[in-house]
């Protein structure tokens, strides 16, 4: 199984980093994660039990060509596949550490204020007339996986064209969220996950999963980080406790098979 293979495979990975990669242990471990993990991700390692720990939140896209530019990033937390499995295609990413972990779903959203209580799907007529003079907060739909997901949405729908010139692109889908929550854009598209950060805006639709690729978060340790406080981190974050706290938080988890990890 895979974290079985990992584990045999982490010792020599341990006498690689030893001989042939300068860190010291009292380098905080580095975790890039993708924007819509900011919050579980915070607050599973604000009990991280091991040394210092930095976390950059940002879109996956980003955080992805800061590893191609090689930046110091240790473990890579992304938002779909695309970008991991570009990495790993490049030897950047420590293959045998790689796991698809978490799932989401898409919705949208209004301002709690607002008086819409369910939007009609049935054409993008309807969509266009609930905007009225606003425009629909989404990601980024040319690099941000939230807004490459929505566009999916629209494409399968026919409605792209129509909605293109309609979107407020966001870098993130934080930005998008807040932007429907200071009353900015009328309606946004995010992931369930995101409307359990705030009581300023309401979900108005689930949108069907059969509409876009499957939402998959991945997880892997950049291949030149590999060093002991690096893969306890990583277990910390794949263990049966934190999966626990992800699935508290909205999110499904993918794999049952865990790390046991005290505390």
């Amino acid at each position: 199984m895979m974290i079985g293979y990992m584990k045999k495979n982490k010792y020599w990975l341990v006498i690689f980093y030893v001989f042939f990669v300068r860190h010291t242990d009292a380098d905080p471990v580095v975790v890039y994660a993708a924007a819509s993990l900011n919050t579980v991700v915070s607050e599973i390692m604000a009990n991280y039990p091991g040394g210092p720990v930095k976390i950059s939140f940002a879109s996956s896209s980003t955080l992805a060509k800061q590893i191609y530019l090689g930046a110091h990033a240790d473990i890579f937390f992304s938002a779909n596949t695309l970008w991991m499995d570009d990495l790993i295609s490049k030897g950047l990413i420590e293959k045998t550490s790689q796991r698809n972990l978490l799932s989401n779903e898409l919705v949208i959203i209004s301002e709690s204020g607002s008086g819409i209580a369910k939007l009609d799907w049935s054409n993008s007529n309807n969509l266009i007339s609930v905007l009225r003079k606003s425009r629909l907060a989404m990601g980024d739909p040319t690099h941000v996986p939230v807004g490459l997901y929505t566009k999916q949405v629209f494409e399968n729908l026919g409605w792209w064209e129509r909605i293109k010139t309609r979107m407020a692109p966001a870098p993130n889908v934080l930005a998008a969220l807040n932007y429907v929550a200071r009353g900015e854009c009328e309606l946004g598209v995010v992931y369930f996950t995101d409307t359990f950060l705030t009581k300023k805006v309401k979900i108005v639709h689930k949108i069907p999963k059969n509409l876009h690729s499957p939402i998959i978060y991945s997880i892997g340790i950049v291949a030149d980080r590999v060093r002991p406080q690096v893969w306890d981190a990583y277990e910390y974050l794949v263990s049966a406790k934190s999966l626990g706290f992800y699935n508290q938080k909205g999110f499904s988890v993918l794999d049952n098979e865990v790390v046991d990890v005290d505390g």
